[in-house]
């Protein structure tokens, strides 16, 4: 199956051990992709790419609000819910998050990343709705270490999970998130200049 450039270079990078956060910009909103015959949004692509090796991916998309925590499956849905409660029991957290606030998801989703055994990969949409470049302050996440620690955060780090933020223009995100986060571009090739990319295996692929 052939992907696109932008999903290799993810791939590669994390094989490398270069970063398990992504700041993916561009062309991340329309369905501009094509992945064996289907064309998809960058958030389709990721979940296809992810599947085979993930299973627990979620889609954190904080606007327009309510905030929404979807799942890829339902399934995965039932295994998140049993990773947040094994680390409120072993917490002792008896706190309750809502995930109609982006905040309050993202506080969910730190729990369930920071519960091992389960490979775990998480795609936030539009983020600057989460970190926007012009304001001097970001919310805080609660039971949560700072947004912005967390591409360099030993529970990512040591973890086999992923985190992918997902927004068009870069500079509308705070540069902190911009630097601690590996960023890739998605962008369209060009059908003058650049070949088409040949097929690759069918074998799913094995991390990332």
């Amino acid at each position: 199956m052939a992907w696109p450039g932008w999903i290799e270079e993810l791939r590669a990078r994390f094989l490398a051990d270069e970063a398990s956060a992504f700041l993916v910009h561009g062309q991340v909103t329309d369905d501009v992709w094509d992945v064996d015959g289907q064309t998809l949004d960058a958030v389709g692509v990721l979940v296809r790419f992810l599947r085979p090796t993930r299973p627990v991916i979620g889609i954190l998309r904080p606007h327009p609000p309510p905030s929404r925590l979807e799942f890829a499956a339902f399934t995965d849905r039932a295994k998140f819910e049993n990773l947040v409660r094994v680390y409120e029991a072993v917490e002792g957290r008896t706190d309750h998050l809502d995930e109609q606030d982006p905040e309050h998801a993202l506080g969910r989703i730190w729990r369930a990343l920071s519960t091992t055994g389960t490979d775990q990969a998480y795609v936030v949409t539009g983020a600057d709705r989460i970190a926007p470049g012009h304001r001097k302050r970001v919310e805080p996440i609660p039971g949560a270490p700072d947004l912005f620690s967390w591409p360099r955060h030993a529970t990512l780090r040591k973890s086999n999970n992923v985190m992918v933020f997902l927004v068009e223009d870069p500079a509308t995100v705070r540069v902190e998130l911009r630097e601690a986060a590996t960023s890739i571009e998605a962008r369209l090739p060009d059908p003058d200049t650049e070949p088409e990319p040949e097929p690759e295996s069918s074998t799913p692929p094995s991390a990332a």
